[in-house]
């Protein structure tokens, strides 16, 4: 227990590199300053502390820790905006598309998935 101090998520050694900010506009120019998903521009704003923060984040394709290569190949990133972003999760493209989450839905990317009803609460016909 810790009394003063937040304690905060330990952030992976890779993400605060020189080399993660040197990818990053790499990748966003490689993609054209755009979302990969919903295609949204990039759009820039100022935070409440003043600093210049885009819209557009830098995401993995399959997440760094299931993915057998660096975490900065530039193969398995891609840009995406902040709603698609949160939408992805920690789950790997395929299986963010397979899911058919909200977002994608919302997009018309993804279909809404059909309820899953297990068979012990099927409804009988009792007549």
């Amino acid at each position: 227990m810790t009394f003063g101090r937040v304690e905060r998520r330990p952030v992976e050694t890779w993400r605060v590199s020189t080399g993660w900010k040197r990818v990053c506009p790499f990748v966003k120019r490689r993609d054209g300053f755009r979302c990969t998903i919903c295609g949204a521009p990039e759009v820039y704003h100022r935070s409440p502390t003043g600093k210049r923060m885009s819209n557009l984040l830098i995401g993995h394709r399959t997440p760094p820790e299931r993915y057998q290569g660096s975490p900065l190949d530039v193969r398995n990133l891609f840009t995406l905006c902040r709603p698609c972003n949160a939408s992805q999760g920690n789950r790997t493209e395929q299986e963010w598309l397979a899911a058919g989450s909200g977002r994608l839905v919302e997009l018309g990317i993804a279909g809404p998935q059909a309820p899953t009803t297990p068979s012990s609460v099927v409804s009988k016909d009792y007549s």
